[in-house]
């Protein structure tokens, strides 16, 4: 395998001719990076002077944990420090989707300007890089010395290396391929969080340069690098790697826009890819092409026909959409027209109906698939008696998420025209989103059990509580009011002249006598108050208890 850092110029335009499918003509590569805990309604804080450190554990190079060349890197002074990264936008969305679907993606505001103001209904906030930060990603400095030639202006190329076992799956179809790294175009970048927490960077990619012609198998692996492990590195215009480039992930780029370093793992990543064909391909290989693309597999799968998991749309013999759990793949093949030449909506599939249409579709899925994949974990969890009151706290907040996230992403339909839902149809399928909410339902259902269990159990406990003290204050009230009384009315009758002449007892006597005739009815009338008020307050605790826990199911 030749050294792909050489400073040798090897011919780097990928070859298109493939033995098994005819060249793609164009396309586009959409990789999804999910963050959460992401702050609804406020621009992300980044600014280009951020940029420029990102330390390593393993490398002394200054910028070894970042994406920027030296010369890139130098440009970010002065006041271009403060230069922000990224700056509000919004979506340009197909005007067949529904009103709400264009919400919840953070369409078009009424005024046609980007927001972020909350009140004004929509769903999610978008924001995109600013002219500096697009100037770094596409390889190019900030500023350029005046006395620097037009042709030293260049910009650098990125570059992802392949593995020698990519190399030689690729040989296999390509006879003219020899190992060199594919060229990586970054073309956009958006930044989309939802009112959910959750948010996504969303990277578009293109392989190949400017040319965008590729043999499938090319496009294969570099899509199987960059959706998990992959290396890229800057080089010159020329074809020469940089001296001292930084080695970097696809991920580490992304995420490092937003402040959020990649970690040391391998990520998988959600991508979707559209891809053109200007000569009819064979519809079985396409197919298991784009079941590639979706899945991250490589040519080393051998793949069934009928592959469970897997969701087609094929309404038209030209248009071909695949989804499933890692990704979707779609397909427009351009030939077979007697003119010639295809329509022109074919044509711009990607950058109408494509991006327009699909790719939002696509994001609200993946979308609903994190977040819900997010609450069954939460849901996921062991109750523990000594700490219930948190576990409560928890377990309400995730049921008001649930019902927000019912309210507010619930839909049955997305579009007036039927192929945009059946889309939606087939990645909810893929997806498992429906079981995924049913799911979340028995999990309600539970919550809600074992919330009312506990009201009733606290609310009884308390009742009990109340019970003892109103029956021993009852009880005691009963004695002391019933010996006074008793007492009084027995001291009187017995200093009477008659009683006085009949029993001969004097003063003190007369006092014994009635303190210990009212003592004996004061402890009968304490026991059978004591008695009697347990049977009623029970029966008063057990309404006590009805009313609580219908009160905290209201809750």
């Amino acid at each position: 395998m030749s050294d792909p850092r050489s400073t040798d110029a090897p011919e780097l335009a990928p070859s298109s001719r493939s033995a098994v499918l005819p060249p793609i003509q164009a396309h586009s590569c959409f990789l999804f990076y999910p963050l959460q805990g992401a702050e609804f309604s406020k621009a992300p804080a980044q600014c280009l002077g951020d940029l420029r450190s990102a330390p390593s554990e393993t490398s002394d190079h200054p910028n070894a944990g970042g994406w920027l060349a030296d010369d890139m890197l130098q440009t970010i002074d002065g006041k271009r420090v403060d230069w922000p990264v990224w700056e509000p936008a919004t979506l340009s969305l197909g005007n067949d989707l529904h009103p709400h679907v264009q919400r919840l993606v953070g369409g078009r505001e009424p005024t046609g300007t980007a927001t972020l103001d909350p009140s004004l209904g929509n769903h999610a906030q978008v924001f995109r890089l600013t002219e500096g930060a697009r100037k770094l990603v596409a390889g190019k400095r900030l500023a350029y010395e005046p006395a620097m030639p037009k042709e030293m202006r260049r910009p650098h190329r990125l570059m992802l290396e392949l593995s020698s076992t990519a190399h030689e799956r690729i040989q296999r179809q390509v006879s003219d391929w020899s190992e060199r790294p594919v060229e990586v175009a970054v073309l956009d970048l958006h930044y989309i969080v939802f009112r959910t927490g959750f948010a996504f960077l969303i990277a578009e990619v293109r392989f190949g340069g400017e040319e965008g012609v590729l043999a499938p198998e090319v496009l294969n692996e570099a899509l199987y690098s960059l959706a998990r492990i992959n290396r890229l590195t800057w080089w010159r215009a020329d074809g020469t790697a940089l001296d001292a480039s930084p080695a970097f992930s696809l991920a580490t780029l992304a995420r490092g826009l937003i402040g959020k370093p990649a970690g040391g793992r391998a990520e998988r990543v959600f991508t979707a890819t559209y891809l053109q064909f200007e000569t009819r391909p064979d519809a079985a290989e396409l197919e298991r092409l784009l079941v590639r693309l979706s899945r991250h597999y490589t040519a080393d799968y051998h793949l069934r026909d009928a592959l469970p998991g897997t969701e087609r749309v094929t309404h038209f013999e030209n248009v071909t959409h695949v989804f499933t759990l890692e990704g979707c793949a779609s397909a427009v093949d351009l030939g077979g027209y007697p003119s010639g030449a295809a329509p022109e909506f074919l044509q711009n599939y990607l950058s109408v109906t494509y991006r327009g249409h699909y790719l939002p579709i696509v994001l609200l899925a993946h979308h609903e698939f994190c977040f819900l994949l997010h609450l069954t974990n939460d849901a996921s969890f062991w109750p523990d008696p000594a700490r219930f009151a948190a576990d409560r706290e928890r377990m309400i907040a995730m049921r008001q998420d649930i019902a927000n996230f019912r309210l507010c992403f619930s839909f049955s339909y997305v579009s007036r025209i039927s192929m945009h839902n059946a889309v939606n149809a087939a990645l909810r399928r893929a997806l498992g989103l429906d079981a995924m909410l049913s799911e979340l339902g028995r999990d309600t259902a539970e919550i809600d059990a074992l919330l009312e269990r506990t009201a009733a159990r606290e609310a009884a406990t308390r009742a009990h509580r109340n019970e003892r003290r109103f029956r021993w204050a009852s009880v005691i009230g009963v004695f002391g009011i019933t010996w006074l009384t008793t007492h009084t009315l027995f001291k009187e009758a017995l200093e009477l002249p008659l009683m006085h002449a009949l029993l001969h007892l004097g003063h003190d006597q007369v006092g014994l006598v009635a303190g210990g005739i009212a003592l004996i009815v004061s402890l009968v009338a304490a026991i059978l108050t004591g008695v009697r008020g347990s049977a009623d307050h029970g029966h008063l605790a057990q309404h006590a208890v009805q009313d609580n826990v219908i009160h905290q199911a209201g809750h």
